[in-house]
């Protein structure tokens, strides 16, 4: 694939990488194994987990005749539901033995009676217990694909996004080191759904995943957010390398929402191990369909006695069939639903997860490996209409009268600056390195130059907004003094009025006192 890649369509060789290494297939004991319906992937414990089947080999085949062959069936993943059924022929073999040979045939047993019984519970047994199941199987498939599948594609995309971003040969080690981060993520996340807490098999004597000093931090960590803590690290790695590279901080925002969206992942299923459905609901659903297999067994033990004595053999095995099939069928489901209520064990139906991360692993490697080879980077794809030239000639920052003269063809939309994504070797990888960092510099102190102006302007209208407003503040004084003082004369004018009205009210009296004082004439 290197070999067919390595020449662009612009004629500039490119330097295919080496075929792929180690990193490609991470854990060395992981395995898969294949028998005659089922595919069987292995891990570090040892124990088969189905990775898949052959769903049409399994229908043609029959369910009956790979019961006990099949590995991943109820019978097979677990002999619960195997001693369960005997305990409940035994029951019924009971009540067959107590009728038949205690009872004779005037004493015998109304059957009638207990057959209501089993009928009103099988009546809504099942609806109950296919609810019941239906929950745990969405609980089971939500976490496959909302928790553990948002954390595995969280790895692939921040794979995808920073092959892009930062591509190249030099840069395939530091993508190796986030690949190693996110496995161990998962990995730290299905040691803490079991209890685990060793974090030494990650490290330099098995996995490879993290260095002796990094063993050491996560030891410290407590294990439930161990997982978390490893896409912090990832998230703090890609910025602090994003930054280096003056890439924007709106394209660093996709790598952390890939972060934030793989630890939503992990609280996902912390809440759904954490939570679960009520414990009074569960155990009333199972003590019924215990309930309702005790009924239905001694029910038919007590028919298939009499009908031995009336000789109904056909009956007989009918009931028969009831003792074995029905417990069967109820116990298998209770059966199903306590295995994938925890899918992170070592169970034959709980999730392969070394499977998962060897083929995300894979994925991501090839992304990293191959990414920066596409030959569609070396091409100079540009637009060939006028109106096209005119939108990019905006877009790339020139005025409206240059855009205006590139669309009416009198000028030429100028060339890009052309850097290769692939990396050269010598100085010339230097020169383009420098290159690129004096444009960022240059961009900055631009920047940095019109914000300069920008707060000067602002300030220079602070300036003027505070000597107007000092203006307006004194004219504002003046006139509260003068309505102040208008007001006091217009108070005082009638107290003056009321003394001289005062004042010509008692000059009649005084001259009529005065005209009593004459003499007469």
């Amino acid at each position: 694939m290197a070999d067919k890649m390595s020449k662009t369509q612009t004629g500039k060789d490119k330097k295919a990488v080496a075929a792929p290494d180690s990193r490609f297939k991470r854990f060395d004991k992981f395995r898969q194994s294949s028998n005659s319906f089922a595919t069987l992937a292995y891990g570090h414990s040892g124990q088969p987990k189905v990775l898949k089947y052959d769903l049409t080999k399994l229908t043609k085949t029959g369910a009956i005749i790979t019961a006990f062959v099949a590995k991943g069936t109820v019978f097979t993943m677990d002999n619960t539901v195997v001693v369960s059924c005997l305990t409940y022929i035994g029951t019924g073999a009971m009540s067959f033995v107590m009728v038949y040979f205690g009872m004779n045939q005037d004493g015998m047993v109304d059957a009638n009676k207990l057959q209501g019984i089993a009928d009103y519970l099988n009546s809504f047994i099942p609806f109950i217990l296919s609810l019941y199941l239906a929950l745990t199987l969405a609980r089971w498939w939500k976490m496959r694909v909302d928790g553990l599948g948002k954390v595995l594609d969280a790895m692939q995309n921040v794979l995808v996004l920073m092959s892009a971003l930062v591509p190249g040969k030099e840069y395939i080690e530091f993508h190796d080191r986030l690949v190693k981060y996110a496995l161990a993520s998962i990995s730290l996340l299905v040691d803490s759904c079991r209890g685990g807490t060793d974090v030494t098999p990650l490290g330099p004597k098995r996995d490879h995943l993290l260095t002796a000093e990094e063993v050491i931090l996560i030891t410290d960590v407590p294990y439930r957010p161990r997982a978390a803590v490893m896409w912090s690290w990832i998230a703090a790695v890609c910025v602090q390398v994003l930054e280096e590279h003056a890439i924007p901080s709106c394209k660093q925002r996709d790598i952390l929402l890939q972060c934030v969206q793989a630890r939503d992942g992990i609280s996902l299923i912390w809440s759904h191990l954490g939570t679960q459905l009520p414990f009074a609901y569960v155990h009333l659903v199972i003590i019924l369909v215990n309930l309702s297999n005790l009924v239905m067994v001694t029910s038919c033990g007590v028919v298939l006695a009499g009908d031995l004595r009336t000789g109904d053999y056909i009956h007989a095995a009918s009931q028969v069939m009831f003792i074995v099939v029905i417990p069967l069928l109820y116990q298998g489901l209770l059966a199903v639903s306590y295995i994938i209520s925890n899918p992170f064990g070592d169970d034959l139906l709980d999730f392969p997860v070394m499977a998962y991360q060897e083929y995300c692993n894979e994925a991501a490697c090839a992304v990293s490996e191959y990414s920066f080879l596409c030959p569609a980077t070396g091409m100079d794809i540009a637009p060939t209409s006028l109106s096209s030239h005119h939108a990019i000639a905006l877009r790339r920052g020139l005025a409206i009268k240059e855009a205006d003269a590139i669309h009416a063809g009198v000028s030429s939309l100028p060339a890009p600056l052309n850097f290769s994504r692939v990396p050269r070797m010598g100085n010339a990888g230097k020169e383009e390195r420098m290159a690129r960092q004096t444009l960022i510099e240059a961009a900055l102190r631009d920047q940095l130059r019109l914000k300069d102006e920008v707060i000067q302007a602002l300030q220079q209208q602070n300036r003027l907004l505070d000597s107007s407003l000092s203006a307006t503040m004194e004219r504002i004084q003046k006139i509260e003094l003068r309505v102040t003082n208008r007001a006091t004369s217009l108070v005082a004018l009638p107290s003056n009025c009321a003394s001289r009205i005062s004042s010509f009210s008692s000059l009649p009296c005084a001259v009529s006192a005065q005209s009593k004082m004459l003499p007469a004439t």
